[in-house]
């Protein structure tokens, strides 16, 4: 998990999800669609709730975040709560969004401080165009001229001519 230089290993994070004590999940509907802003916590802790815990989220496109906020977290041992976030802005621009929700310990215990993550996940919340990526533009058509052993492609800012024998 830790490697000679002591920088975590990639498998630290796998290993970090698998031993969480919650699971984080989006919310479905009767159809199995997911319902926007919805968040199920499922608690995998035997004993005790989740009142230790609290929940933040943010909404983020690309590197700007759009909305956050933090809430209570109360689930009893081995069950489950569907939670419902604000609604996401309008988003007339096709960008692609995530929403992070984390578990987060609200005071300091004798193995962690406070704000010490517990569970966390991410997920795609719409959108398709990246952040800073320009959609490219329609090709424009291409020509192609032989003239005798040469065949000349030519079309919006490029020309490449091709020897039919040798290629």
């Amino acid at each position: 998990l830790v490697g000679t230089d002591r920088t975590l290993q990639p498998e630290t994070r796998a290993l970090a999800a698998v031993q969480a004590p919650l699971r984080l999940s989006q919310t479905k509907d009767a159809q199995g669609e997911t319902v926007p802003g919805g968040i199920t916590v499922r608690s995998e802790r035997a004993f005790t709730g989740t009142d230790d815990l609290a929940l933040q989220w943010s909404l983020t496109e690309g590197a700007r975040t759009l909305a956050k906020g933090t809430r209570a977290l109360a689930v009893p041992p081995g069950a489950e709560t569907r939670l419902q976030l604000p609604a996401p802005p309008a988003n007339p621009k096709d960008a692609d969004r995530q929403l992070t929700v984390r578990a987060v310990q609200k005071t300091r215990t004798d193995w962690a401080p406070a704000g010490h993550t517990v569970a966390v996940e991410q997920f795609d919340v719409g959108g398709h165009q990246l952040a800073g990526v320009v959609k490219a533009q329609a090709p424009g058509a291409v020509r192609a001229v032989t003239t005798g052993d040469r065949v000349t492609a030519t079309g919006d800012g490029f020309s490449y001519t091709f020897d039919r024998k040798s290629g």
